[in-house]
């Protein structure tokens, strides 16, 4: 062979490896937006593992964060759990709204009783039990509202009471509203209770025996009665009026009529008001 024909093999060689070289360049991975240059395919299969790793790690600590906020708003809403609601017709659209929640969610607000009725007043709630009177029923049985809480024997008791006692006078419904209390811890020693305002009244809806000046006066009673039996004053009224002491709009489900009366939006507002301040 000659000089000439091994020269031109060599230098074809030569061509053929550097083309081989540019066709197959360092293997190259992206993994989170940066260009990464594993060694072999060995790095290339760990690398992958150790980001995967990572990534599934991440999420279970978004989903760790996230169960940790619905405990947390579990145990806030499970502050009221155990406990009883005594009241009107306003506490009646409570139980409603509590009652409509359970169809979709069994568990809200567990083991919560309610003893509300139409008109009822501490005045009626002294009266004697009668087919006539407002007692709210237990279990089908009409009582008197301490027997029941001693029946249901709850953590805590929650009195929204008075709308349909301030038109007696202050002096009366204040007396008649410590005498229902004092039953109530009698027969329930050891239950909390919480004495809860009375909310206003829509503007245009007040009446001469019943306005919200009068209504504000008693509910100052009520935070002097509690100081007085060292009771927990609550004070919903002061989240459901506008600036200039009426109820909300937005708050009020019946404004072509009484003007009292709670929305579902309401109902969420006075629950969440209890869940911060009990």
């Amino acid at each position: 062979m000659s000089i000439l024909v091994l020269l031109v093999l060599i230098f074809s060689l030569i061509l053929k490896n550097k083309s081989s070289s540019k066709q197959q360049p360092d293997a190259k991975t992206v993994f989170n937006g940066e260009v990464q240059t594993p060694k072999s395919k060995k790095s290339i299969l760990k690398y992958a593992f150790s980001n995967r790793k990572k990534k599934n790690f991440l999420k279970r600590v978004e989903n760790n964060n996230n169960n940790s906020n619905n405990n947390s708003s579990d145990n806030s809403i499970k502050s009221l759990n155990d406990s009883v609601f005594i009241g009107d017709s306003v506490t009646l659209k409570l139980r409603n709204y509590t009652m409509n929640k359970k169809k979709t969610d069994p568990n809200f607000l567990e083991n919560v009783k309610f003893l509300s009725s139409g008109s009822l007043g501490c005045i009626k709630a002294l009266q004697n039990v009668s087919n006539e009177s407002l007692h709210p029923s237990y279990n089908g049985e009409k009582l008197p509202i301490e027997i029941s809480v001693k029946k249901i024997n709850p953590k805590k008791v929650f009195i929204m009471l008075g709308l349909n006692d301030v038109s007696s006078g202050r002096d009366v419904a204040i007396k008649a509203y410590k005498e229902l209390v004092e039953k109530i811890l009698k027969k329930c020693p050891d239950t909390k209770v919480y004495l809860q305002t009375v909310t206003p009244i829509l503007k245009g809806k007040e009446k001469t025996n019943l306005t919200n000046k009068s209504i504000e006066e008693y509910n100052l009673d009520i935070k002097n009665l509690c100081k007085e039996m060292n009771l927990t004053y609550v004070d919903v009224a002061s989240i459901m009026k506008t600036s200039d002491g009426y109820l909300k709009s937005e708050y009020c489900s019946d404004p072509e009529s009484m003007g009292i009366h709670f929305t579902d939006t309401a109902c969420v507002a006075w629950l969440e008001y209890l869940i911060k301040s009990c």
